[in-house]
């Protein structure tokens, strides 16, 4: 009876054990290959999925990693921020006008990627002669965004070197993402080849894919010109007295940028962009002021320009804090002077130029 009940735990114990092998390798091979494109193609590795097409958004942040990380071309001046810089910033009417090399790696609201970008940035190309950093006021109260699978964690873990404190979410995402993609390949095997996701329409603009907005925005060299005069979207209600101030995160951010800026010697240059004259006397801007001020008497070699908020009259505005075409001509002259300050007046070729006058 006993020897029974022993061959039985035995053979019951047995089962266990293979079936918790088979669960540990499916679960290692599953993770295998929900990671092995990161190692194999950062371009792939960023996105969640690699059947389905990327969301214009998704396409922004990878096209800046990317470039980052694979391009090693030299720039004299580096713009950097968020969708202010992205969209506001004009790098070939910049360089036209000054006969320097730039190249605009903004981003969107999102302040965990930039200390990302920067020092990746920094790390595969020549060191630039001024760094531009270019925010919007509504954007500094962001917090980072870093939840496992989240774009920024996505972004962070493929061009950087960011390591989650919990491992064991890291591999439980590469797991259920490895699973998706193996469930996929079953699906659809026998079945036509699937196509490279990045040749389909994008997620948010379908005009373009991948690839087709990527040679565009490399020829602008990261710029991105918003569509019309002005947002087709209704601008959203502002509550007078709303508070502006400058997160915890975003203060790491920027103070992680002038670290990178420093060690390098390189001068940096941080502007708040311009907004719609609409939003003069509705929020308190104070809180901001002095978070700038605070950094300026930090890093005394980081030119904080002033005045800390400009406003610009609703024509030139496309919202309330970007600017349309007509709005960057009015602005690129500021910037010119901004890095001819940076530089000690070494772009000889813009001295001249008129606040109002266009560069384009």
């Amino acid at each position: 009876m006993h020897r029974v009940l022993k061959q039985r735990i035995g053979s019951a114990a047995l089962v266990l054990a293979t079936v918790a092998l088979t669960v540990v390798a499916s679960a290692g091979e599953a993770y295998r290959v929900g990671s092995f494109v990161k190692a194999d193609d950062p371009g792939l590795g960023f996105f969640a999925n690699v059947w389905s097409p990327p969301s214009v958004d998704d396409a922004c942040l990878s096209y800046v990693g990317e470039y980052a990380v694979r391009n090693s071309d030299p720039n004299d001046v580096l713009f950097l921020g968020d969708s202010a810089c992205r969209f506001d910033v004009d790098s070939v009417a910049f360089s036209r006008a000054t006969g320097l090399s730039s190249y605009n790696l903004g981003t969107f609201a999102e302040p965990a990627v930039l200390p990302v970008i920067a020092k990746t940035y920094l790390s595969k190309h020549p060191p630039p002669r001024a760094i531009y950093l270019l925010v919007a006021t509504y954007s500094l109260g962001h917090a980072a965004e870093l939840r496992v699978g989240t774009a920024p964690w996505r972004f962070s873990k493929t061009y950087g070197q960011a390591n989650s404190a919990n491992k064991q979410a890291d591999f439980a995402y590469y797991t259920r993402r490895g699973v998706r993609e193996i469930l996929h390949d079953l699906a659809t095997l026998g079945k036509q080849q699937r196509p490279d996701f990045r040749s389909l329409p994008l997620r948010g603009m379908a005009s373009e894919t991948y690839w087709t907005l990527q040679h565009n925005v490399q020829q602008a060299r990261g710029h991105w010109g918003l569509p019309g005069e002005h947002s087709p979207r209704a601008r959203p209600e502002a509550t007078h007295g709303d508070v502006v101030y400058m997160s915890a995160d975003w203060s790491a951010a920027i103070e992680a940028a002038i670290a990178s800026s420093e060690e390098c010697q390189i001068p940096l240059v941080l502007r708040i962009s311009p907004i719609s004259a609409d939003m003069k006397g509705v929020f308190d801007f104070s809180p901001l002021e002095q978070r700038l001020r605070e950094l300026s008497v930090r890093h005394p070699k980081v030119i904080v320009c002033q005045p800390t908020i400009d406003f610009y009259e609703r024509p030139l505005c496309w919202d309330t804090i970007h600017l349309n075409a007509a709005g960057i001509a009015r602005f690129m002259p500021v910037v010119v002077k901004d890095v001819q300050r940076a530089l000690g007046s070494q772009t000889h070729s813009a001295v001249g130029l008129r606040p109002h006058e266009s560069i384009r």
